[in-house]
């Protein structure tokens, strides 16, 4: 494989070794529908009448190693794939060129066969012609694109073209080329494909006699964690190339230093990597980096997303004037940071990725965190974390600095939020949730199939991932909202954005920094996310049992009215008095268990790693309460051993406490869906009279072997 990226194994890594079939959505012009499939699906067979495919994609989305795949796949189907690039068809696009290309390509790829053999009617339904770059074709000129396909298609009848976004669409096209094409866009990887490449990664020089199944979903789940958090909210694409790079970043042994992050220094390669590769004279590179910080900072601190060439040249003139720089000109600095990819001109001046701007808009308030002006800046985005522009660039600080300053900030803050509320114990505060609670329903575990449960979990993931993209595309609140705006009057929706934004934070800053920060500060850090968590709990399940009746009444009209509108007979409220009655307890029910479980899990998902496990303890030490056991017994569970003596413990003392005891049991079946639980250790769950019943089974022993 031709490729920059090194296995800790130490073998060669080879394009079948990691990877992993695309996801497309599938572009309809006429119904306007969007519809998804995967290439894997999609080579599957040739249709009997030929195939005629349009791919297209973003830089770096694996256009050319899709290819590479195809024409391997069809190969193993025993069909006669051919590949050549759009530049190997030059400005001459008549028929015997054409032929002429595809035979040397032919020549190359095979030993002996010819083209004449292919176009024969017997042959031809067997031969697929793949095109890389296809916006290279007849020297990138597209008005010659589409007699050029129109040739093509005359001689074979199974063609698949892929290109960039810049091929055209057929509806703003004046020369539509792939009006006969089913058109297709690469989509980037969502958690499922992530979680792929991840397993792929590790799978490469492994011993499968020695590692567990369940030790690798650990290391995978770290990983993929991990990249989720670099990735951001686009802050670079989810593509192979990134997340290949963020695999091996992990695995490098020389990422280390006293300010940064493991994230931070990730961030610092890809702008180093793009200047190296960009300027000229190695030198100036400080020149770029320092340039861009300023700028980047002027953009935030004006509050603009983009500039014009003229703004842009005076900031060149401005800085060059403060800094007595003056052989590095404006032309120079546009050109070599046009190619560095890291701004785009185009017309305006804007970003190529989000973390370009975040990582210097936060590298130059790290630089300067000693003035006044700036830790109030510092102060005001703390409190604004409710916008994602202000949550993010909180975040890339963090990545770049430790300092005390921002950890304090960071912790006051979260202290603020919902301060009027007590974190909840899950003790006295629900006693009438629990007494709405008869019983507690047995629940069986049957056979589970461990990796498609994780699958269709990922897939579930991915689907939810889009969806968010969508709604924070579409969702303009606070989007103009400013640094000196009040946040006094911000609405419920922006304050548990507020507080879940928050405790996110607090987890990374204590994840990333655990071996570094003392006790004390890592106690406070953790705390805090712990307790701002409960309290938001607090604020729900008291809003839900303060309008119990309310909503109660509520539910009963939502009943009535639709049993009338479902049933022909009469409605008799005596009659169905009991039904209502059980049907509106059943929803105060499920809603207190919803949201107690929920910010259980959230709490735990981003604070639970093993290296806090001794602030964990103290945490529990000095709050022995069932939230912060539920919490403990949560993060316990995000790993493969069960943690026996823990739920024996919880499951006697919440015996009484239904809903504490409904949490827990839930938890653990959510662990057994995410790793093999073996003979053993079943029945002594079976034993913990937590509500399961393990069901006669073929049990899956932990040790079981990976598969490669």
């Amino acid at each position: 494989m031709n490729s920059r990226f090194t296995h800790s194994s130490g073998l060669d890594i080879s394009l079948e070794d990691i990877y992993v079939p695309l996801n497309l959505k599938i572009l309809d012009n006429e119904t306007k529908t969007e519809k998804r499939t995967n290439i894997e699906d999609l080579t599957s067979a040739l249709d009997i009448d030929g195939i005629l495919y349009n791919i297209v994609g973003g830089e770096s989305s694996g256009k050319t190693a899709l290819c590479k795949y195809l024409f391997k796949r069809y190969f193993n189907q025993d069909l006669f794939p051919v590949l050549l690039s759009g530049s190997d068809i030059n400005s001459n696009i008549r028929l015997d060129n054409i032929i002429r290309v595809v035979n040397d390509k032919i020549g190359k790829q095979y030993s002996s066969i010819s083209i004449s053999a292919t176009l024969e009617k017997s042959n031809n339904n067997r031969f697929i012609l793949i095109i890389d770059d296809f916006q290279k074709s007849a020297k990138g000129n597209d008005k010659y694109w589409k007699l050029l396909v129109s040739n093509i298609e005359s001689l074979f009848s199974n063609i698949i073209i892929v290109g960039d976004v810049s091929l055209p669409n057929d509806e703003l096209s004046a020369y539509p080329p792939f009006e006969n094409f089913e058109k297709f866009h690469i989509l980037e990887f969502g958690a499922d494909l992530r979680n792929k490449l991840v397993e792929k990664w590790y799978a490469i020089g492994i011993d499968t006699s020695i590692e567990s199944r369940n030790e690798m979903r650990k290391k995978i789940d770290y990983a993929t964690r991990y990249i989720k958090t670099i990735l951001g909210k686009n802050f670079i694409p989810a593509v192979p190339i990134y997340i290949l790079g963020i695999l091996q970043s992990l695995e490098s042994v020389k990422q280390s230093s006293e300010n940064y992050s493991l994230h931070g220094f990730y961030y610092e390669h890809l702008i180093n990597d793009a200047l190296f590769h960009a300027v000229d004279n190695q030198k100036n590179i400080g020149f770029y980096r320092k340039f861009l910080t300023k700028l980047c900072y002027g953009f935030f601190y004006e509050n603009r997303k983009s500039v014009s060439i003229d703004e842009f040249d005076e900031f060149h003139t401005k800085y060059c004037e403060e800094h007595d720089v003056y052989n590095i000109g404006k032309t120079e600095v546009k050109s070599t940071l046009k190619k560095s990819k890291l701004l785009l001109f185009d017309p305006e001046v804007t970003f190529g990725h989000k973390y370009v701007y975040y990582f210097f808009v936060a590298k130059y308030i790290a630089d300067n965190l000693d003035k006044e002006d700036i830790q109030e800046i510092v102060k005001k985005l703390c409190k604004r974390i409710f916008k994602n522009e202000f949550a993010n660039i909180i975040m890339f600080i963090t990545h770049l600095s430790k300092s005390p300053m921002i950890i304090n900030e960071l912790i006051n803050n979260a202290n603020d939020i919902f301060r009027e509320y007590e974190p909840n114990k899950l003790e006295d505060e629900i006693e009438d949730i629990n007494k709405l609670i008869q019983d507690i329903p047995q629940k069986i575990i049957t056979d589970i199939d461990v990796d498609k449960e994780r699958d269709d979990q990922l897939k579930l993931e991915a689907e939810l991932e889009e969806k968010q993209k969508e709604f924070d595309e579409d969702n303009t609140n606070y989007t103009y909202f400013s640094l000196d705006d009040d946040v006094a009057g911000i609405d419920l929706l922006a304050k548990m954005n507020l507080a879940l934004k928050s405790i996110d934070l607090l987890g990374q800053l204590g994840i990333k920094y655990w071996g570094e920060l003392e006790s004390g500060d890592k106690f406070e850090i953790v705390s805090a996310a712990y307790k701002l968590g409960l309290r938001t709990l607090s604020f729900n399940l008291g809003f839900l049992l303060e309008n119990k009746d309310e909503i109660i009444e509520h539910i009963k009209k939502i009943i009535i009215d639709k049993y009338i509108k479902d049933k022909s007979e009469e409605w008799d409220p005596a009659l169905n008095k009991d039904k209502v009655a059980i049907s509106t307890s059943n929803f105060i029910i499920s809603w207190s268990y919803l949201l107690s479980i929920a910010i259980i899990r959230r709490i735990s998902f981003s604070v639970g790693d093993e290296n806090l496990k001794p602030t964990f303890d103290k945490i529990l030490d000095a709050n022995p309460y069932n939230s912060y056991k539920l919490i403990n017994a949560s993060i316990e569970l995000n790993y493969p051993n069960i943690p026996y003596d823990i739920l024996k413990q919880y499951s006697t003392e919440m015996k009484d406490n239904r809903m504490c005891h409904m949490i827990l049991r839930d938890l653990v079946i959510y662990h057994m869906y995410r790793f093999d639980v073996d003979y053993t250790t079943r029945a002594k769950i079976n034993s913990l009279n937590l509500g399961l019943t393990m069901d006669k089974q073929r049990y899956i022993q932990g040790s079981s072997q990976i598969k490669r």
